[in-house]
């Protein structure tokens, strides 16, 4: 992946933090949705394009997809919605930091670093990902105090 890309977990996806906040923060002029079901999704694709600012380009991709061009793509932003999907595509495409963004509650996770919640299963994963040379910071804007884990 090239240094002026950016890997970004927030189930939310494309919404107000991501458009005002770190699009203009990056300065990015692509942005890819890693997601399996709103990559088959076409309503939601333009739903969440209505909310990007026109000059920048989005695409909805599957895992498998974003294998065969993470490593092509310059200045993009690419938003993963779960931690499985980040793994299955830098599994191959080893990456050297990801964003943690937002996790919202479920009955399963608990609350850690600064409001995002995570299993122990997630956890582990990230564990995983960081014992491979992975940096693992948590950070729901840009400006805010980055949380290493």
């Amino acid at each position: 992946m090239k240094k002026s890309s950016f890997i970004r977990l927030d189930e939310r996806l494309v919404h107000g933090q991501v458009v005002h906040g770190w699009l203009r923060h990056l300065k990015v002029c692509t942005i890819i949705v890693v997601d399996e079901r709103v990559a088959q999704d076409v309503l939601r694709q333009q739903i969440y394009r209505c909310a990007v600012p026109s000059g920048i380009k989005v695409q909805f991709v599957t895992s498998r997809e974003c294998r065969k061009v993470i490593d092509e793509m310059d200045r993009t932003l690419f938003l993963f919605s779960s931690i499985e999907q980040i793994k299955d595509v830098v599994s191959e495409h080893p990456v050297e930091e990801i964003n943690i963004g937002c996790m919202q509650k479920r009955n399963n996770r608990q609350k850690e670093f600064n409001s995002i919640y995570i299993s122990q299963n997630e956890l582990d994963q990230l564990m995983q990902l960081k014992e491979d040379g992975t940096t693992i910071n948590f950070q729901k804007v840009p400006g805010e105090k980055k949380l290493l884990l």
